[in-house]
């Protein structure tokens, strides 16, 4: 069976880091099946991890411009599928080719086309988001298959979305301690005391209460270390309005934003840190709390379960961390301040969670990924039908 991977969204974040530990394991497991894996040559981090089983289909021609990337998926792209006799396209990024002539196994795991909350997007990102979202619902029609990453995003598009539940399945990603490098392969730059934030600087990702939080932090707590945020600058218009809330609260010199990071380095900035933070308010999994699980760092992370009686935020935290993680409400920063600071001075809670972490850790696993996707594909082949309304 030929099996198409259709990785040209995979530009940053879990969708890069997704495919890193994925692909090796998956040509590990599964000697039977033929993939081709479909990439442009900028995607250099997926570029270097194929391994040699699989067919690469360089598309040089494709531009990076997301909207002119989607109307080739769409016209061009089923060309490639019918060339290369595709049996299966897993297509990521919430999207697919819809008139691909084959069976499809969608994964939807951007949440922010569907969000109920007043995010405060660029008009540019407001006019994508409806675009991913009518062409998301189109893709889920057509879809044999849908996986989600969390039952919480699972049950809320299935409703939203109005998607039979018999084609929707969980499959969560997994971990692996060996893909992200060696811990002291890089000289430290910034301290080794240092609260860490590992996520693309975008504005569902909350950043600036995190910014207030921190400041809380050093006014309140005397906390005397840094605040580490590691992750793609790509929206512009967040990142400014965060560099004018460090500098209004006078926090140039303690706030660091690294950037991104090569995958095979993360693992550095995850064993050196105090504690690791997230404070999301969308999000259908959360690949950096695993990884912070995976090196005993202690996690802090948003909830609104207190909060919201309506089940329709997208954070399965609690889901993905169970009692390895200290809960805050990511809409007030003195909450989250004080999390931190019990974390990082109650060496008995710390400690707790650290173990907690250990054992939580053993639900994620790439090969379980792998395998699980391997069967879906294999179900998909004996299926008779090519869609499912």
């Amino acid at each position: 069976m030929n099996i198409a991977l259709n990785a040209l969204s995979a530009r940053v974040g879990a969708g890069i880091s997704a495919f890193v530990n994925l692909l090796p394991v998956l040509a590990k497991i599964d000697k039977t099946n033929r993939y081709f894996i479909f990439l442009s040559n900028r995607q250099k981090e997926i570029w270097d991890i194929i391994p040699e089983t699989f067919r690469k289909v360089v598309i040089n021609y494709v531009p990076p411009n997301p909207y002119v990337r989607i109307i080739w998926e769409q016209i061009i792209f089923p060309f490639y599928i019918l060339f290369y006799s595709i049996n299966i396209l897993y297509s990521v990024g919430n999207t697919t080719t819809l008139l691909a002539p084959c069976k499809v196994l969608l994964l939807i795991e951007n949440s922010n086309p569907y969000s109920l909350l007043k995010i405060r997007w660029s008009k540019k990102e407001r006019l994508r988001n409806k675009l991913l979202k009518y062409l998301g619902w189109l893709s889920a029609k057509r879809a044999n298959k849908i996986r989600f990453v969390s039952n919480n995003s699972r049950n809320i598009l299935v409703k939203q979305l109005r998607i039979q539940p018999d084609k929707c399945v969980t499959i969560y990603h997994g971990f692996n301690d060996g893909s992200l490098g060696d811990k002291n392969n890089k000289k430290c730059v910034f301290g080794y005391n240092y609260i860490l934030s590992v996520t693309t600087v975008a504005p569902h990702k909350n950043l600036d209460r995190l910014v207030e939080a921190f400041d809380v932090l050093v006014r309140r707590y005397k906390y005397s270390g840094n605040l580490l945020i590691v992750g793609d600058l790509c929206h512009s218009h967040y990142i400014e309005q965060l560099h004018s809330l460090v500098s209004r609260l006078n926090l140039n010199d303690r706030i660091i934003f690294a950037g991104k990071v090569a995958h095979k380095d993360i693992k550095y900035y995850y064993t050196h840190a105090d504690v690791f933070v997230l404070t999301s308010i969308e999000e259908t999994f959360g690949m950096p709390l695993v990884e912070a699980m995976g090196y005993s760092v202690p996690v802090a992370v948003s909830d609104v379960s207190p909060l919201s009686a309506d089940k329709k935020y997208f954070i399965p935290f609690r889901e993905i961390c169970g009692d390895a993680a200290h809960y805050f409400n990511p809409f007030d920063p003195n909450d989250i301040a004080s999390g931190i600071y019990e974390i990082m001075y109650n060496q008995e809670y710390r400690e707790q969670l650290r173990s907690n972490g250990k054992k939580q850790i053993k639900k994620y696993s790439w090969e379980t990924t792998a395998k699980s996707l391997v069967k879906i594909f294999e179900e998909m082949r004996r299926s008779k039908c090519r869609s499912q309304k």
